[in-house]
């Protein structure tokens, strides 16, 4: 629908419980830090039908998305059948970017991802996604490599409108407290959001 993606809307995050809970709260904080707003469900899923709420959030306004790819995916009939084909639908559009971490070692290169296995795992007879880039989420520079990219995209959609101010580019800055995919329309570029330490002064 009109409005389905948006230069200032967060990114979507798209990952399997059971074993992706880890690698895509560290993606999290990553893009939290570099500025991002994310739509994560934890914190944006509010109560009523899960399937009828994710898709209020895949057509609310998203700039982006992560699909975390790890071997449970395969048994997450919400990724599959509800999240994954319309991140696909908004891929389409070139003021979306769908960035894959993949999570799923390469049988005989085990330093290297599988790169067919998000089209295995999600069933995707079409090898759509094995034709998208991948990145290595199991290592640093993989997952500083989706942060790099995101962050790239949303400057990049954002340019028209920081030159109309003059080249100015607007960051607020907060430990606390974590963003809100809403949070994402606010009058600034990006919204830095670090963690605060677990003991004592920041």
């Amino acid at each position: 629908p009109e409005g389905a993606v948006r230069s200032d809307g967060p990114v979507f995050i798209s990952y399997r419980q059971s074993d992706g809970w880890e690698r895509a709260t560290q993606i999290e904080h990553l893009l939290r830090a570099a500025g991002l707003v994310l739509w994560r469900d934890r914190n944006d899923l509010r109560a009523g039908n899960t399937r009828d709420r994710l898709d209020e959030a895949l057509t609310g306004g998203l700039s982006g998305a992560v699909l975390v790819v790890t071997e449970d995916i395969k048994h997450s009939d919400i990724v599959r059948n509800n999240e994954l084909p319309r991140l696909l639908q908004l891929d389409e559009r070139p003021e979306f970017s769908l960035c894959i971490a993949n999570e799923v070692p390469n049988p005989n290169d085990v330093d290297r991802p599988d790169y067919h296995a998000p089209d295995r795992l999600l069933a995707r007879s079409d090898a759509v996604l094995s034709d998208k880039k991948q990145s290595n989420s199991r290592t640093e520079a993989g997952r500083l490599e989706i942060v790099r990219d995101l962050l790239m995209h949303r400057i990049e959609l954002r340019r028209h409108s920081i030159r109309e101010r003059g080249g100015v580019l607007t960051v607020l800055t907060q430990t606390r407290p974590e963003t809100f995919a809403g949070d994402a329309a606010a009058d600034a570029d990006l919204h830095v959001r670090l963690r605060p330490a677990d003991r004592g002064r920041l």
